[in-house]
């Protein structure tokens, strides 16, 4: 059985991914278990007793994690991520209400040759139990990224003031004011961030794929993440997702012209394009 966890940061096509292995017959892919409310998530698993229930008021709040990760929460934490990958009584993946249309279909556990999940950057940083967790049983890790990290950070504001995370249908064309006094200071962190991400699981096996390869060029970056997992295509299909945001910063940022003025002689001055 493969293991593995999809590690990303916001707005980088993480879900899609995620999506598109769980519509693979022979895959179970969670999403962020340890933040929502479906029945496969760590809430849910929290429901077992009174002593869970109040372990999880503490892993939920990010001080308290902090403070206790070095005593009793570690082991509960550590319990749920066996239960995940090798418990056959584990909950499926669970889809959210609004993204119902790509329920995939039901499967036999005894058909799965690959169990992960999704796992945010920050996620990993409150919780650093889970860190030495997936490196001391050597989970394969997929890393995803995005190169123009520009569109990361657009995203992410379209998300604030739209709340629309993913879409199944096509919608309008939607325009954001930037704040020249943040941007690069914002580019600059997210910058950081990947680079850090980078490096956290220096002996695992590890894959970095990019938000372009899975959209420019699907047809070699699928086949290297089914090699990665050491399994078959098997005719996956593609999850109905639809983008949200137009690809040209022009047409979407309000205030282009003055961006532009910002970033102009930076390295961040080419993603405009």
């Amino acid at each position: 059985m493969t293991k593995f966890v999809i590690l990303a940061t916001q707005r980088t096509g993480s879900t899609f991914v995620r999506l598109w292995l769980n519509n693979n017959s022979n895959v179970r892919c969670h999403g962020e278990i340890f933040i929502h409310s479906g029945i496969d998530g760590f809430k849910e698993y929290c429901k077992k007793s009174i002593d869970s229930k109040i372990l999880y008021t503490l892993f939920s709040n990010k001080m308290c994690a902090k403070l206790f990760s070095g005593m009793f929460l570690n082991k509960f934490i550590k319990d749920f991520c066996k239960s995940v990958y090798f418990d056959s009584n584990h909950p499926e993946p669970w889809v959210s209400e609004k993204m119902v249309k790509i329920q995939y279909r039901k499967k036999n556990y005894t058909d799965i040759k690959a169990i992960g999940f999704k796992l945010m950057y920050a996620q990993l940083l409150n919780h650093k139990v889970l860190k030495s967790w997936l490196r001391d049983n050597n989970i394969k890790i997929i890393y995803i990224t995005r190169n123009n990290i520009l569109k990361i950070y657009i995203s992410r504001l379209m998300l604030d003031k739209y709340g629309i995370a993913h879409s199944v249908e096509k919608t309008h064309s939607k325009t954001i004011h930037v704040n020249p006094n943040k941007i690069l200071s914002e580019l600059d962190k997210i910058a950081k961030t990947s680079e850090q991400m980078r490096s956290v699981f220096p002996k695992n096996k590890c894959l970095e794929i990019t938000y372009e390869d899975i959209f420019f060029n699907y047809v070699k970056t699928a086949g290297k993440i089914w090699e990665f997992l050491d399994l078959e295509d098997n005719n996956t299909p593609k999850p109905p997702l639809k983008k949200i945001t137009s690809d040209s910063m022009k047409q979407v940022i309000e205030n282009y012209d003055e961006i532009l003025n910002v970033l102009s002689g930076t390295p961040y001055e080419v993603f405009l394009q």
